[in-house]
């Protein structure tokens, strides 16, 4: 019996322990314990222990939380049971592409299931060896200047602005973020501590649910970097720039 080893030597492997887990001690039931094919399953079981906990380090830095928000065990279209990220789960488009890659250092297609998953949905592959098969829905829910980009329909403070724009920049679906009317029904102010993700196509920040939205730089810097050819289009946002306030709404 050999277990999926998707949980490659590069891709930072949230979900792959639990799910070489659960496949190990199902070789335990049917294989004796002495067979070398399982005592290499053990080897990479323990190999991948060492990367989910490199993972959730990583994961710790970048979300100030520990915890991933991981859904309960079960059968999620892969060969074993595995442990996917949750909706809402700050893991979501959080990972690094670059080292999205197998043993051989080639670009994975598939995610830990291997059988149609593919590795990155919306432009950004998620932190671990499971992949968020749903298309984000690009709604600011936070006013924490963070590159947060999972920006799940069910989850709460996982879309910043700033993520927003990250996946609007790769997207080929909308290029229009909103804010939810929830958190913004006052006024309300994000302070951006650098300039948000240069611009190479147009942008539009609609928050015209909301009771308005002010973006105030931390800095004398601007809010957005735009190459030419580039705009940004306005509905109830402020845009303060080096000390001034300029409304471009409608």
């Amino acid at each position: 019996m050999r277990i999926s080893r998707r949980c490659s030597r590069t891709v930072q492997a949230l979900t792959c322990a639990a799910t070489l887990l659960v496949g190990f001690s199902l070789a335990l039931k049917a294989n004796d314990s002495s067979d070398a094919d399982l005592q290499f399953q053990l080897a990479t079981l323990l190999y991948d222990e060492t990367r989910y906990q490199e993972a959730l380090v990583a994961f710790t830095e970048a979300t100030k939380t520990e915890d991933p928000r991981l859904a309960p065990l079960g059968d999620f279209n892969g060969p074993v049971p595995t442990m996917p990220l949750g909706g809402g789960s700050l893991a979501i488009n959080l990972g690094d592409n670059a080292a999205a890659l197998d043993e051989d250092g080639t670009r994975l297609h598939w995610d830990q299931r291997g059988n149609g998953d593919p590795r990155v949905v919306a432009g950004f592959s998620d932190i671990g060896a499971f992949e968020t098969q749903a298309f984000p829905m690009l709604q600011v829910d936070t006013f924490e200047d963070r590159e947060w980009r999972a920006c799940t329909a069910a989850g709460v403070g996982d879309c910043s602005l700033r993520g927003a724009v990250m996946l609007a920049n790769v997207s080929d679906r909308s290029r229009v973020i909103t804010f939810d009317p929830r958190l913004f029904a006052e006024p309300r102010v994000i302070v951006l501590d650098r300039p948000l993700p240069g611009l190479a196509e147009d942008l539009s920040l609609d928050a015209g649910g909301t009771a308005g939205v002010t973006l105030r730089p931390a800095g004398l810097f601007p809010v957005f970097a735009i190459v030419p050819g580039a705009g940004v289009k306005f509905l109830k946002v402020i845009w303060e720039e080096a000390g001034s306030s300029v409304e471009s709404s409608r």
